[in-house]
């Protein structure tokens, strides 16, 4: 069982409350997640958010390839991935920020400006940068929770230095008379946490502690929070990073999710701090992507971001 908890709690600004904090880290160390739910505005952001990215994936090709992320220096834009780990097409969108000059180093290139859809676009930017902002806040007041309870400082400083990135993600439906095809390989996420907005699809599961994968039952009225490796690496492995994985088993509609990733700022030292042993992989779990070795000293989060995404080293076992 996945918990339940209210999203007002850590939003407001101020110091989250001691119990609610407390309640926080209790179920992601207990449960591995944990829904969050929602009171205005998120609870029409994420509305809003979902049906503009369900117009958009629905447009012909030729209208969404004029987003192609090829055409972003900074990784921005659409692209569709069909490979042994992924069967989805998505779309990436960060804060709006102006370029680096050419003389910033490589990392510094993964903030700039975002493609958008060409005017009148049906309120998709305006949806967009609403949701991102609103789980902007929430994330800093649960990082800040966090940071209480487990005793670390996340270095994200002020809320509007944080790197975000959010994804728009369509799971394709798979083939009739065809093997079912996962939408995404078991992994965990790069980030501090992540706020997922799902449809009512249903397919996603993520690996609770003890090793059990469990179905996340999407829900209208909240949105799933997830552990990321930065988290973990924080916090000395008293809050796991949660594995996850999607399967999308109709046949006739895409799934569409939106994780928000909330980050500290590229510019911003991070320093692991000691965890236990890691064990072996639960039997019958199989492998989980990770970029972290679980071995690192202290290292600048811009540098390992692009080291992920501009040099493509996304898991450290399968990459090197």
């Amino acid at each position: 069982m996945i918990p339940e908890l209210a999203a007002a709690d850590f939003l407001g600004g101020g110091a989250p409350k001691a119990r609610a904090a407390a309640n926080l880290r209790s179920a992601l160390a207990s449960a591995g997640g944990a829904h969050l739910r929602l009171s205005e505005p998120l609870l029409t952001t994420r509305r809003t958010a979902l049906s503009a990215a369900r117009v958009f994936f629905a447009q012909p090709v030729a209208e969404k390839a004029a987003l192609e992320i090829a055409g972003s220096p900074h990784h921005r834009g659409w692209s569709v991935m069909h490979n042994e780990r992924d069967w989805r097409e998505q779309v990436h969108l960060g804060r709006e920020r102006k370029a680096a000059g050419a003389e910033a180093p490589p990392w510094r290139s993964l903030e700039g400006p975002n493609l958008w859809p060409a005017e009148p676009d049906g309120g998709f930017r305006e949806a967009m940068e609403a949701h991102l902002e609103a789980c902007a806040a929430l994330g800093q007041g649960l990082v800040e929770a966090l940071g209480q309870v487990c005793g670390f400082g996340n270095g994200s400083g002020d809320l509007e230095q944080a790197y975000l990135l959010m994804k728009l993600i369509a799971y394709h439906p798979q083939r009739p008379g065809v093997e079912p095809r996962r939408g995404v390989a078991a992994h965990v996420d790069f980030s501090l946490l992540t706020l997922l907005v799902q449809d009512a699809s249903g397919g996603l599961e993520i690996r609770q502690p003890g090793g059990r994968w469990t179905p996340v039952e999407p829900r209208e009225d909240c949105v799933f929070l997830g552990v990321g490796e930065l988290l973990e690496a924080l916090c000395g492995g008293q809050l796991a990073a949660t594995p996850h994985r999607v399967t999308h088993l109709a046949t006739g509609q895409a799934r569409l999710s939106i994780p928000v990733f909330y980050n500290p700022p590229l510019e911003a030292w991070l320093h692991p701090r000691p965890k236990p042993a890691a064990g072996t992989e639960a039997e019958g779990t199989g492998h989980v992507h990770r970029v972290l070795t679980g071995g690192e000293g202290p290292f600048r989060f811009g540098e390992a971001e692009w080291r992920r995404k501009g040099l493509n080293h996304w898991c450290a076992a399968c990459c090197g």
